[in-house]
């Protein structure tokens, strides 16, 4: 071992002077988890050895550690030829061990550079009072959209260039779909519930206005902005208060959202966005899971829907759950095989890109089909009308002088239920902002949180003074998009931004997984969990898609009739690849699989191996109960009305409560940022 400190006091000291900060760690290719937390390095194999004393100081230091890793990061690392096996697990198992005791360090760093990014200005000032440093706190108004304007206005012009390509053309005949059919759906429930007071057409010209608008105006274009199902549970508990205190529902709608619209723009403003920076894989996995959930939910109601009209047609029912799983498996199909080995690269490609759009038309085709119609299956005729009506100037005055005519206490009163609104959209479009700018997709733009969320306010504005339904970020949409505008690396490709020092970290990893596998005798694989995923190796960033998108929803308003020729379980199917899609990436989901599984076949990077069953379990099993209580929040209309007060509790639980039911260590592992 005395090889091996040696070699970490050479890098230290020559790195000391060099590395200004901390730097990266390569991939995370070392993310064995330490075997004894208090710095004594005792592992089977290691015969006990321990590191020097010098380096022991080192892991105690958070300054010279971070240097010292900024010096591994910058000279490389190779293993000499002359250092043994035992030698090269004991040191790669020390420098993880320094990078997970740095852990914390790092994060404070990149809590100020995110906060900095997304408007940080819950106002930190420093003043210098009596010979000391004095930290006064307060809020900077309108800095952090500035520094984001500042930010993303040099890229603008290049937002849309950039979506000139065949990749955006393919992106925008799959989503236009994926975009539309929800905004349907969504209009029948809100068109039965609400005795026609806000219609299918309505949410298609409101997903149509907002999504362009969005696309112009937004920091960050690839989140798309649309009707979600937890916005129609809020609105749903809002016309039944409004039914039982005898109130007009339109005018409290039109007041809610000016009320919004305004908080909205107080925290844009103030730079509260910067908060999100509390959410963590924790919040993300148990809301995408919500999400996902959801529209798989709306998907399988409306199979059984059209099964309970269909009466004693048995045909029908089995007929529209075959199309609904083709449908889905077709998509998914297509969708992947970019990743196949079959064909040429650009053969792939295409196939890739067009694929979904094509299985759509396809599907669609089939259903029309003499022998396939006549068995009953169920089109979107029946719940779209065929023309636009009740759209024009007197329109809009009419909602104004009903905005009017609602009593002055009444007008005050909806700021309640608007405290309630906005919770729900300030959370739904920082998380899923949050969620399509993470690292893993390879984005060079940057983010702009700030932006973003004072774009919304003046959408929300707008949708409430005209009476259009409330659109905020969709963040099944949004991954999609990233994913379409995505070119993942293929199977033994690096992704682009790979250093040589990177691509050697993940063979010197494999390796020492390797090594560990056959000590302990395991059929675990050595390949690592984020191995099985796809890697992103390009994207294209651009505003052009999302306005062409809901620029194709807004102009379908004059083609009701052509919609409704789309059969129900072809929309089925789209629900359920886009809540599947979603799933992807979700480490909350991939627990509750590794429970289930039997330890031998477990892989090297597990979370049961890493942390134990006992801890995974009671990990996974507080995220169950989380999505339990949301999800029984919002389906029961008298809670509804405080959902969005729900979600924010998820950031209190992580932050206060696991942190006394978890070892500090088990949280760097399980709550890690997804690869």
């Amino acid at each position: 071992m005395g090889r091996a400190a040696a070699m970490v006091a050479a890098l230290a000291l020559g790195s000391v002077g060099s590395a200004a900060g901390l730097a990266p760690h390569p991939s995370r290719s070392l993310r064995l988890r330490p075997a004894l937390r208090m710095g004594a390095l005792e592992r089977p194999g290691a015969e006990g050895m321990r590191p020097s004393l010098f380096a022991g100081l080192l892991a105690r230091r958070g300054l010279l550690t971070k240097r010292l890793l900024g010096g591994i990061k910058q000279k490389g690392f190779h293993w000499s030829e002359a250092s043994t096996a035992k030698e090269q697990v004991v040191l790669g198992e020390y420098l993880a061990t320094l990078n997970e005791e740095t852990a914390g360090n790092a994060l404070v760093d990149d809590d100020k550079n995110s906060a900095d990014g997304a408007g940080g200005d819950a106002g930190q000032e420093e003043a210098s009072g009596s010979g000391s440093e004095k930290k006064r706190w307060g809020i900077r108004w309108f800095r952090g959209l500035r520094r984001d304007l500042d930010q993303r206005l040099p890229h603008y012009a290049s937002d849309w260039r950039d979506g000139l390509s065949s990749k955006s053309l393919a992106a925008v005949l799959f989503l236009l779909p994926a975009v539309l059919m929800p905004a349907v759906a969504f209009g029948v429930i809100a068109n039965l519930i609400t005795g026609g007071a806000i219609t299918v057409p309505g949410y298609i010209v409101g997903c149509g206005v907002a999504g362009m608008l969005y696309s112009v105006f937004s920091g960050q274009p690839m989140t798309f902005i649309g009707p979600t199902g937890l916005t129609l549970a809020f609105m749903v508990a809002l016309h039944q208060f409004c039914q039982t205190f005898a109130l007009p529902f339109m005018a409290m709608y039109s007041w809610v959202g000016v009320w919004t619209s305004a908080l909205l723009f107080l925290l844009a403003a103030g730079g509260a966005p910067a908060l999100i920076k509390h959410c963590t894989q924790f919040t993300d996995d148990v809301f995408n899971s919500l999400l996902a959930l959801n529209f798989m939910y709306e998907a399988s109601n409306t199979l059984w829907r059209s099964a309970a009209a269909a009466g004693a047609n048995a045909a029908a029912p089995i007929m529209s759950l075959n199309l609904t799983m083709l449908t889905f498996a077709l998509i998914r199909s297509a969708t992947g095989i970019p990743q196949s080995p079959f064909g040429t690269r650009k053969l792939r490609k295409v196939v890739g890109d067009f694929g979904p759009a094509l299985v759509i038309v396809a599907m669609t085709a089939l259903c029309s089909l003499p022998a396939v119609s006549r068995l009953g299956v169920e089109t979107m005729a029946g719940s779209i009308p065929s023309a636009v009506s009740g759209f024009s100037w007197s329109f809009i005055t009419e909602r104004l002088a009903g905005m009017a005519a609602v009593p002055l206490w009444a007008k005050f009163g909806c700021a309640v239920p608007a405290a309630f609104l906005t919770a729900l959209f300030f959370l739904d479009q920082n998380i899923s902002s949050r969620i399509v700018n993470s690292p893993r997709h390879k984005m060079k733009k940057g983010a702009a949180y700030n932006v973003d969320t004072a774009a919304l306010s003046g959408i929300t504005m707008l949708l409430s003074l005209t009476g259009l339904p409330w659109m905020c970020a969709t963040t099944v949409q949004s991954l999609n998009h990233v994913s379409a505008m995505t070119d993942y690396a293929e199977k033994g490709e690096e992704s682009e931004g790979d250093a040589d020092g990177a691509g050697e970290g993940k063979i010197r990893e494999t390796s020492v997984l390797m090594h560990h596998t056959e000590r302990e005798g395991s059929l675990a694989s050595a390949s690592t969990r984020s191995a099985n995923r796809r890697v992103a190796k390009s994207i294209v960033e651009t505003r052009l898609t999302g306005f062409l998108i809901h620029a194709g929803v807004l102009s379908s308003v004059f083609a009701l009739p052509l919609l409704g020729l789309i059969p129900v379980p072809v929309v089925a199917g789209i629900f359920f690849v886009l809540g599947r899609t979603v799933m992807s990436g979700n480490d909350f989901l991939y627990r509750i699989k590794e429970l289930c599984k039997d330890s031998k076949f477990l892989e090297s990077d597990a979370f049961v191996r890493q942390v134990g069953y006992k801890t995974t379990a009671k990990y996974t099993a507080i995220q169950v109960a989380c999505l339990a209580g949301l999800w029984s929040v919002k389906s029961f209309n008298s809670t509804a009305l405080f959902f969005p007060s729900v979600i924010g509790v998820l950031v209190l639980i992580r932050k206060f409560l696991l942190p006394r039911l978890f070892l500090r260590e088990d949280l760097v592992v399980l709550d890690q940022p997804a690869a």
